[in-house]
Parts: structure tokens; C-alpha cells; sequence
């Protein structure tokens, strides 16, 4: 097909193009990928180092465009399908299962001892650079109460 079947001035790109569940978090990086890809296969027929616009311009703009959109679906196609697994995956019903989560390197029984810590640290996104060690500090804490209750008492 030549410039005929091209009838649209509209380019998708990013979510437009390739839709993602946001089980991935990759639709944003998939437009900032393809931002620059449209840029590149369009700056020779449409840069500065291109001939005035003419209309023989139409078919170099269309191969241009048809090289984008080959180029980003093959790019995105993996991400794609992995989009599409995670989103079969957590709206499976083993989703819903609390197996499905944890906090590695903490017991379950454990699990909500150490969320409430965090909570009464008032640890949060908002910690930036310093959550990691918010979060240890908490976990640190949830320890030491666990030793305690597990210390012997003695008998005078």
C-alpha cells in the first residue's frame, strides 16, 4: 500500500498503540520509548536537512511512519504479552489468596506486626532516600518486642 492507504495525519503511539494493564508499570515507558523512535524515522523527510515541502514528500512521509509503526510494535510486543499475563494473573482468584503476599525475609506470623510499626513510624513514600532504612528501623523494633515476649521470666 502506498501513500493512499495513509488518510489519517494521526500517529499513535505509547498506550494509543500498544495498551498495558498497569500490572507492569511499563505504558509510560513505552511512550517515552517511542517519542525518539517517531523523531528518528521522521526527521528525514520532515528535519531541517529535508527538501521543502513537496508532494512528492507523501511517500517518503508514509514509508517513514510505516517504518515507526513496524519498529514500536515489535519493541512493545514482548511487554505486551506480559501485560496481558500479569493482568490473567492478579485477577485470578490466587490473587485474592493471602499466600500471594509476604515481606521477604519476615515471618508471617510477623507480617502485621511489622505493617503497624510502619504505620506508627509514619513511614511512607513521602520518606524518599531515607525508607529502606525507615523500614529496618521497623523491623527492628518488631524484633526486639518479639524477644522480649519470648525472654524468660525469673522467678525471685
Amino acid at each position: 500500500a502506498g501513500p493512499a492507504a495513509w488518510a489519517s495525519r494521526v500517529v499513535l503511539m505509547g498506550d494509543a498503540a500498544h495498551p498495558m494493564t498497569p500490572f507492569k508499570g511499563q505504558g509510560a515507558n513505552m511512550t517515552l520509548a517511542d517519542a525518539p523512535l517517531l523523531a528518528r524515522c521522521v526527521a528525514g523527510v520532515l528535519g531541517a536537512s529535508a527538501p521543502p515541502g513537496r508532494r512528492s514528500d507523501a511517500p517518503r512521509l508514509f514509508a517513514a511512519l510505516s517504518r515507526f509503526e513496524r519498529e514500536m510494535m515489535d519493541r512493545a510486543q514482548l511487554k505486551v504479552e506480559a501485560s496481558r499475563a500479569a493482568a490473567i494473573t492478579y485477577h485470578s482468584p490466587a490473587a485474592l489468596s493471602p499466600a500471594a503476599y509476604g515481606l521477604s525475609g519476615v515471618h508471617p506470623e510477623l507480617v502485621a506486626d511489622l505493617i503497624g510499626e510502619i504505620r506508627r513510624q509514619q513511614v511512607s513514600a513521602a520518606c524518599g532516600a531515607e525508607i529502606e532504612a525507615r523500614v529496618l528501623d521497623a523491623w527492628r523494633h518488631v524484633q526486639l518486642r518479639v524477644a522480649n515476649r519470648m525472654a524468660p521470666v525469673c522467678a525471685s
